[in-house]
């Protein structure tokens, strides 16, 4: 059985041994204190102080890591609770209406390219190569191996001063141990977006995806 099954179970079986104590604590045969060892991690409940309200009950089975992972599968698995961070949410997002009120607002925020789909750029160095291989204005070669291919870039100078938007369709081989630039252009575009086409070999530039 994997860890996190193992963990699942063993806080279930510990949640069902606090309530059992709560029930004997309440009927006021004894105080009972409860304790769960895992690996080198331990969680005491303390039927008095613990359970007095349940802010201080919930802090507690949060308060170790293996007990908060415990509960939190528990809640996932028979509640459909998840946290913001667990990748099942994906699929469960996948599963909601397109009327429904939350669906509503995911498609707000990805409009507004906040969150996970806020604009990520990447500073990259740009190539023109022999007027025979360059792409046609408002193209660009990438390599047929990365995320640009396909895509359509707006590129920034280092300066942020000059911007250019193009399609990336053009693709060139990349094995590996061997250094290309990110992505080439025609002669035209270098001097629109950098001032220059007579550079050596490379130059930076900032670039952005504007559509996946």
């Amino acid at each position: 059985m994997k860890n996190s099954g193992r963990i699942f179970i063993y806080i279930t079986i510990l949640l069902i041994g606090v309530i059992i104590g709560y029930l004997i604590n309440t009927l006021g045969i004894t105080e009972t204190n409860i304790s769960w060892t895992y690996g080198e991690s331990k969680l005491e409940i303390d039927l008095k102080e613990d359970l007095e309200d349940s802010e201080t009950f919930l802090e507690k089975l949060f308060s170790t890591e293996f007990s908060e992972e415990g509960t939190t599968g528990w809640l996932k698995h028979n509640k459909n609770l998840y946290k913001p961070t667990d990748i099942d949410l994906a699929n469960k997002i996948e599963e909601l209406s397109v009327d429904e009120p939350i669906s509503e607002q995911l498609r707000k925020i990805c409009q507004q390219r906040k969150g996970p789909w806020t604009y990520q750029v990447d500073t990259i160095l740009i190539g023109v190569p022999p007027i025979v291989n360059q792409p046609k204005k408002g193209y660009a070669n990438v390599c047929e191996t990365g995320k640009y291919i396909g895509q359509k870039l707006k590129i920034f100078d280092i300066n942020q001063r000059n911007s250019i938007e193009v399609f990336a369709t053009g693709r060139y081989e990349c094995p590996d141990k061997f250094k290309y630039p990110d992505l080439q252009l025609c002669a035209e575009d270098a001097e629109r977006l950098l001032g220059t086409s007579e550079f050596l070999k490379y130059e930076k530039a900032i670039i952005l995806i504007i559509n996946k």
